[in-house]
């Protein structure tokens, strides 16, 4: 903010901490742009990927598909404070409570953190599996939670009997696609932008 920038690109991951800071920026006449910071009171522009309860619908509805619209499932953001994320898991929420009465919502934890960490993931996935056997579903919303819940599948024996769905990059999930760990990812694409690109964005602002 005080190296005279003209744009200020965040992607929150506390939407509600940035805020005071996007703020100063705005205050100052920079533009404020996020990605996945729908709740951000101080940003000029806001970029989302999906309908962000259209697309945690899509997640549910390729869960149910696997699951066979029955089952105990959970899900899992890179932080509870991810403005995108949650939304994601809340829109598949929506659609398991509209559309799938045979299935639920495990009731501890309904949510849980991989902190955008495959590891991280795995680990979380580990622990709910043996401490709530009843699971038999995962909606993963970070790219790095797919990959790290097949793997805690894969590693339990649980293939063919327990399920994650979620958002994924190609190179972590091709493998796990292919072996049956891993039931289905909306692949996320990242978008490169050209010095050019920028500059005519802020002219035309």
């Amino acid at each position: 903010i005080n190296q005279d920038i003209n744009a200020l690109c965040v992607v929150p991951v506390d939407p509600a901490a940035c805020d005071p800071v996007l703020k100063e920026a705005r205050d100052k006449g920079i533009l404020v742009i996020t990605h996945e910071g729908s709740t951000c009171k101080n940003a000029d522009y806001d970029l989302e990927a999906f309908n962000n309860a259209g697309y945690g619908a899509f997640i549910m509805d390729k869960l149910q598909e696997a699951m066979g619209g029955k089952g105990i499932y959970t899900t899992m953001v890179a932080h509870l404070t991810n403005a995108s994320q949650n939304e994601w898991a809340n829109g598949a929420v929506a659609q398991q409570m509209a559309k799938y009465p045979d299935v639920k919502l495990l009731d501890n934890p309904k949510r849980v953190e991989s902190e955008n960490n495959s590891e991280k993931a795995y680990q979380v996935a580990k622990e709910v599996l043996k401490s709530h056997p009843e699971v038999t579903g995962f909606v993963g919303t970070s790219s790095m939670d797919t990959p790290g819940v097949a793997r805690a599948i894969n590693e339990l024996g649980l293939k063919g009997k327990v399920f994650v769905v979620g958002t994924g990059m190609p190179n972590e999930c091709r493998a796990l696609i292919k072996d049956g760990s891993l039931n289905g990812v909306r692949v996320g694409q990242a978008l490169r932008f050209t010095r050019q690109n920028i500059e005519d964005f802020l002219e035309s602002c």
